[in-house]
C-alpha cells in the first residue's frame, strides 16, 4: 500500500468517526425526552479544565451530574437550566444550551475525512505526477469536493440566519471578565475573549464569547453590550458586534464553487 492510499484510508477512517458521533448525537436528542429543571450547583477550575456540577430531580430522585470542559461553562452558579434526561436512563442526559461536543466534533471529524480523502485519491490518481487526470476522472473528484464545500458554507450560513431570526428579544448586557487563550503552533498567539453577563427572563446567564481579538484594549470589563437571546432558550443569544461573521461560510461556498466548476470547465473544453 502507497502512502497516497494510507492518507485516503485514514480520511475513511475520520469520516466513519465523524458519521458515528453525529449518529450519537442525534441517539441522545431522541433518547432524552423527559424535561425537567436543574439547578448549576458549582463550578471548579482544576488541573482538568472547568468541572460544572448540575443537580436535577427525576420522579423525586435527585441526580447529580458532573461533567468536565477546557472552556468555562457558560452557565453561572445557581443558574436554573433545563434538563432532558432518558426516562429509562435518568443519569443519561443533556443541558438545554450547553455546548454540542458530539455535533461539533462530528462536523470536524467529517471535514478533516473528507479533505484526507480527496487528498489521498488525487495523489494516487498522479494530479502531481507525469499522469494526467482524465476527465471522467475530473468530473467525478471536484465536482464532489465543491458540492461538499459549498453545502458546508450553506449550512453554517443558516444556521447563523436561524440564530438572529430566533434570537428576538432585546436586553441589556455587561462584559464581566476577558480571557487569555494561547493558541497552540509555533507562533503561541495570544488572544483575549470578552465574558458577557446579561439577564433575560429573571435568568442569570454568563456566556464566553467565541470570537476573540489581538488586543486586550479591544474590551473592557463593564463594558456595556447589546445582547440578543432567544426567549425560548436564554442561553441562546448573539451579542450586537460580536454576531458569528459570515466571511467563513462565504469563502467555502465560493471556494466550492470554483473547485466544482472550473476544473471540469477545463477538462471539457479542453
Amino acid at each position: 500500500m502507497n502512502m497516497a492510499m494510507a492518507v485516503a484510508l485514514f480520511g475513511l477512517a475520520a469520516v466513519g468517526l465523524g458519521v458515528s458521533l453525529l449518529l450519537k448525537h442525534c441517539k441522545r436528542k431522541q433518547r432524552c425526552t423527559a424535561q425537567t429543571a436543574g439547578i448549576v450547583k458549582d463550578i471548579q477550575q482544576g488541573f482538568k479544565g472547568y468541572e460544572m456540577e448540575i443537580v436535577y430531580s427525576v420522579e423525586g430522585a435527585e441526580i447529580v451530574s458532573r461533567s468536565t470542559s477546557d472552556q468555562r461553562p457558560r452557565f453561572g452558579v445557581g443558574q436554573r437550566v433545563t434538563v432532558f434526561c432518558d426516562p429509562s436512563d435518568p443519569k443519561r442526559h443533556y443541558v438545554l444550551g450547553d455546548v454540542k461536543t458530539f455535533l461539533i466534533a462530528g462536523l470536524i471529524c467529517l471535514l478533516l475525512g473528507a479533505a484526507f480523502v480527496a487528498a489521498g485519491l488525487i495523489r494516487h490518481l498522479g494530479i502531481s505526477g507525469s499522469y494526467q487526470l482524465s476527465t471522467f476522472e475530473i468530473l467525478l473528484v471536484f465536482p464532489f469536493i465543491g458540492l461538499f464545500l459549498a453545502g458546508s458554507g450553506v449550512f453554517m450560513l443558516s444556521k447563523r440566519k436561524k440564530l438572529k431570526q430566533d434570537c428576538s428579544a432585546q436586553v441589556e448586557g455587561a462584559v464581566s471578565d476577558i480571557q487569555q487563550r494561547l493558541s497552540g503552533g509555533k507562533s503561541k498567539k495570544i488572544t483575549y475573549h470578552p465574558e458577557f453577563t446579561y439577564t433575560a427572563a429573571g435568568v442569570k446567564c454568563v456566556a464566553l464569547s467565541s470570537t476573540g481579538s489581538s488586543s486586550r484594549a479591544s474590551f473592557s470589563v463593564g463594558q456595556r453590550v447589546t445582547v440578543f437571546y432567544d426567549p425560548s432558550n436564554p442561553m441562546r443569544h448573539y451579542v450586537q458586534g460580536y454576531e458569528p461573521s459570515a466571511w467563513p461560510a462565504l469563502s467555502m461556498i465560493i471556494l466550492g464553487a470554483l473547485m466544482g466548476i472550473l476544473p471540469p470547465a477545463a477538462a471539457l473544453l479542453g
